[in-house]
Parts: structure tokens; C-alpha cells; sequence
């Protein structure tokens, strides 16, 4: 709820953003220390640290200056739902590097990592941007509805 509506400035969707990634934050390192035995720790901290530097230096970094170069030039009507979907895309393709350039498999042992990891993160991101685009579709019909019922009064001849 922004200020205007209520008690916070942030709205619904941050508030459940921050109890699924706190939720997958904690699934994380309840599962680590549940199979501590069969972690390697050196190599399980360089994998935390190079995953929060790569996000924190790179990744971060590319969406930001992507958003702000579709925000250039004001803001639009569409621009939440395809900042959303570059995020979503984002993170999904960062966890899915491993997978998709399989590392950890092994060729004496057939079933670590058997699926296409490859086919999988297209289509996840192909539903990202599939929701995106209904998402923009509705916005656009509610706006050219909304603009014949109740037009702007700049757009009304004097």
C-alpha cells in the first residue's frame, strides 16, 4: 500500500517477495545444514560468495541500467510488467547457469543432471514472458476502454 492508501510505502508484491526469498533463503541453509556430511564447505562458500558477487557486480547492475534505459523516456503504462519480466529472467538464468553448462556431471554416473537443463530455462523464461505479455495486453485494453468512457479532459475539445 503506498502512503496515500495506508501504513506502508511499499506494496503487496514487495511484502511477498520478501517471504518467498526469505523463505527460499532459509530452505537454502537448512538444507545445507541438514546434508553438511555431503558438502564440501571451502567449495560451498566459494559458490555463495561468487553467486552474491556475480548478482551484486554483474547481474544487479545489467537490469538496472536496462530498466532506466526503458524509463528514458518517461514513464509508461507497460514498463512495470517488462521491468518484472528481465528481473524474473534474470534470476532464472543465473540459477540455471550450472545446470544448463552442466557442471557436476558425471559420465560413470548417468543420473546427475539427466534432463535438458537448456529447454528447461527457455521455457521457463518463455512463460515469464508470456505472462508479461498478457499482463501488457490487459493494461492496453483497459486503457483504450478507459480512454473512449472517460477521456482525459486535455483530450476534450473546448
Amino acid at each position: 500500500m503506498s502512503a496515500v492508501h495506508g501504513t506502508s510505502r511499499y506494496g503487496r508484491l514487495f511484502w511477498v517477495g520478501v517471504v518467498v526469498g526469505w523463505g527460499a533463503i532459509v530452505f537454502g541453509v537448512v538444507s545445507a545444514l541438514t546434508h553438511w556430511g555431503s558438502v564440501d564447505p571451502p567449495q560451498f562458500a566459494v559458490w555463495i560468495v561468487g553467486l552474491a558477487l556475480f548478482h551484486d557486480l554483474v547481474m544487479a547492475p545489467v537490469v538496472s541500467m536496462a530498466g532506466r534505459t526503458l524509463a528514458s523516456g518517461g514513464r509508461r503504462w507497460w514498463l512495470g510488467a517488462v521491468e518484472g519480466a528481465l528481473a524474473a529472467s534474470a534470476a532464472i538464468t543465473l540459477f540455471a547457469v550450472p545446470f544448463v553448462a552442466g557442471w557436476g556431471r558425471q559420465a560413470d554416473n548417468p543420473s546427475l543432471l539427466p534432463r535438458n537443463y537448456t529447454l528447461g530455462l527457455l521455457l521457463v523464461v518463455g512463460a515469464i514472458w508470456a505472462l508479461a505479455a498478457l499482463v501488457i495486453l490487459r493494461r492496453a485494453r483497459r486503457r483504450t476502454r478507459g480512454a473512449t468512457l472517460y477521456p482525459h479532459p486535455s483530450e476534450v475539445a473546448p
